[in-house]
């Protein structure tokens, strides 16, 4: 008769860290490394948010193109779903059972972004790939963070971080790089609370986002 083995220990949960993921009683956890190949069954039908701008955007003090294209950021496996991120420290990946994102978040992002620098209106056209010819500006990059960090003490983040490059010419010439990021304190795990938190957080990133293209544009012109 072989004996089963016996569960490893696991060291107590602190009290701060044991409030907040009790109060979602929703986590489908995945336990690991990044690499995620399964996510979790949602116990009923999942609530499905967006992101949209909610402050107010820089406007361009003149035109800085026909068109500029938001390239789709690249992200990492467990960023590339429609599922809502959240770490509870850096070697494990959960997601909100019960919640998921309209769209992939690399997707999400770049619709958020689309209607972001259309309110710039410093370009004609705001497009995901250009209408015709090279577009004016280029803008591409990778979505390093969409989600929640829960950290050591148990205090929990809504994290919103992009890194970007702004290119001309259809891409023949770089005009700048630069990583923006925000995070939001979050009170509790609550989906509704997280993506409101979430929109906050990428607002903020898409204004430092456009306010910097747009001095860049205007700089890449005269330069």
């Amino acid at each position: 008769m072989i004996t089963p083995p016996r569960a490893p220990a696991t060291a107590p949960v602190p009290p701060g860290r044991r409030s907040l993921l009790a109060g979602l009683g929703a986590l489908a956890l995945l336990p690991g490394c990044a690499v995620v190949s399964a996510l979790g069954a949602a116990r009923g039908p999942s609530a499905t948010y967006d992101l949209g701008p909610d402050l107010p955007m820089p406007r361009a003090p003149a035109p800085l193109g026909e068109e500029i294209v938001i390239g789709l950021p690249a992200a990492a496996g467990a960023l590339a779903t429609d599922r809502i991120l959240v770490r509870p420290d850096p070697r494990s990946v959960q997601y909100l059972a019960d919640a998921r994102w309209t769209e992939a978040a690399p997707q999400l992002m770049q619709t958020f972004l689309l209607r972001a620098f259309e309110e710039t209106r410093g370009w004609a056209h705001v497009a995901r790939s250009s209408y015709g010819g090279p577009p004016d500006h280029l803008l591409v990059g990778e979505l390093v963070a969409l989600g929640v960090t829960i950290g050591p003490d148990g205090t929990a983040r809504a994290e919103v971080a992009l890194g970007v490059q702004l290119l001309a010419r259809g891409g023949a010439r770089r005009l700048g790089a630069r990583r923006f990021a925000e995070a939001v304190a979050l009170e509790s795990l609550e989906a509704p609370g997280v993506v409101a938190a979430l929109n906050t957080a990428s607002g903020a990133v898409a204004v430092a986002l456009a306010r910097w293209a747009i001095a860049t544009a205007q700089a890449g012109a005269t330069g």
